[in-house]
């Protein structure tokens, strides 16, 4: 059956659910299996992608996991193209420069611990803390997951857009620092120096940091004390392995990292001037405007669209009401207002259904009880309803 509905015209995610060993093909089967561990052994939840303990843990599974794993996992692939495409596309526009030569713009140095170390601590925090919406509000409304349906994160737009901001912040980083040093600012240091290709590369290589990291910034919803010193732990490594190798002449094995110790001092000379200092806040500024409006544009849609949601699906729950009797309608609908305040506790006669705080109360009826659900039949001489099932 999964395989029938995975090879279906839509072709939709599937999510397979069992706890024996008869449902260990289909939880392989689907897209994303889930195993509980139950009496029939430990099979399912070994062979699954996810596996919990019982099988009222699936809402939250679902609603709040589920939505929580996918849109860190979006944004930490599409962030990561974003990076590097920041900082390959500077040495793009340096070709021209260098005669299409093989000259690096960037120290060695730096490249190799771009992906390690300068820029992957914030990206892995938030990989593993980030909640765009609430725990509580994800448990409530359940139209939160409908804007992660059909790959809406990963889409071809979402890849468009990451690459366009990637392209559009390496062009400011490149091209600030370009026109920074072709004029009269820091062309020649205070001793007579003439700034060289090392200082260049140096300045483009901390804009790019500094764009990458506000671009992280922007698209973190949940800051807290760990993303600010995931964000402290780059600039360390960034002193580290940066600042210390310009301060000292470095022995034998590390003159290849160090350019033949053409580091020596080039940074600390450099950002001596007051103009690259400012060149790092106007560029960075203006690198992150279009950024800025399009967050603002987002969350007002994204608002939008949860309202009309939610509005959408208070409609349908009326409809339903509606065509309840009355009795069980006004019942409903007492149960929903209490439901987010406290979790009820039913207690079940033979022909009676009780709340704890009698609120909901029924006669002449059947019960059947479940971890998630509870569902209400009256009994098949009851004159006044007839034989109905009602679930809640």
């Amino acid at each position: 059956v999964v395989k029938l509905i995975k090879e279906s015209k839509t072709r939709p995610i599937t999510c397979a659910i069992g706890d024996g060993a008869n449902d260990v093909s289909m939880i392989q089967e689907a897209d994303v299996g889930l195993g509980i561990f139950g009496k029939e052994g430990r099979n399912a939840a070994r062979s699954s992608d996810f596996a919990f303990s019982q099988f009222k843990y699936l809402k939250r599974a679902l609603l709040v996991h589920g939505y929580l794993y996918y849109t860190r996992l979006c944004t930490l692939i599409l962030y990561f193209f974003y990076k590097n495409i920041v900082l390959v596309n500077c040495q793009i526009f340096y070709a021209p420069i260098s005669a299409f030569s093989v000259q690096s713009l960037y120290p060695l140095i730096y490249m190799v611990f771009y992906n390690v170390f300068f820029s992957a601590f914030p990206i892995a925090t938030y990989g593993l803390l980030e909640q765009k919406i609430k725990i509580k509000q994800l448990e409530i409304n359940p139209a939160f997951y409908k804007t992660i349906s059909k790959n809406r994160g990963l889409s071809l737009i979402q890849f468009i857009k990451w690459n366009i901001a990637g392209l559009w912040h390496s062009i400011v980083a490149y091209y600030s620092t370009y026109l920074l040093f072709t004029s009269d600012f820091i062309s020649i240091e205070p001793s007579g120096k003439i700034c060289g290709e090392v200082e260049f590369g140096s300045i483009v290589f901390i804009q790019v940091l500094i764009m990458v990291h506000i671009k992280l910034f922007l698209v973190w919803k949940s800051i807290n004390l760990l993303a600010i010193f995931s964000y402290l732990q780059s600039v360390l490594a960034f002193v580290i392995w940066c600042l210390i190798p310009n301060a000292f002449i470095m022995p034998f094995p590390f003159t290849t990292l160090t350019e033949e110790q053409s580091l020596y001092w080039a940074l600390f000379s450099i950002l001596s001037y007051p103009s690259v200092w400012l060149c790092f806040l106007v560029s960075s500024s203006i690198a992150m405007i279009p950024d800025i409006i399009l967050h603002l544009f987002e969350n007002v849609y994204q608002d939008y669209k949860l309202e009309m949601s939610e509005k959408k699906s208070n409609l349908v729950s009326k409809k339903c009401d509606d065509s309840l009797p009355r009795e069980l309608s006004e019942q409903r609908k007492k149960r929903k207002k209490l439901q987010r305040k406290k979790s009820i506790n039913w207690k079940i006669t033979n022909d009676k259904v009780k709340s704890e705080n009698n609120f909901f109360e029924l006669d002449k009826i059947s019960c059947e009880n479940s971890p998630n659900n509870l569902s209400i039949k009256e009994n098949q001489n009851s004159t006044i309803f007839g034989y109905r099932e009602y679930r809640f």
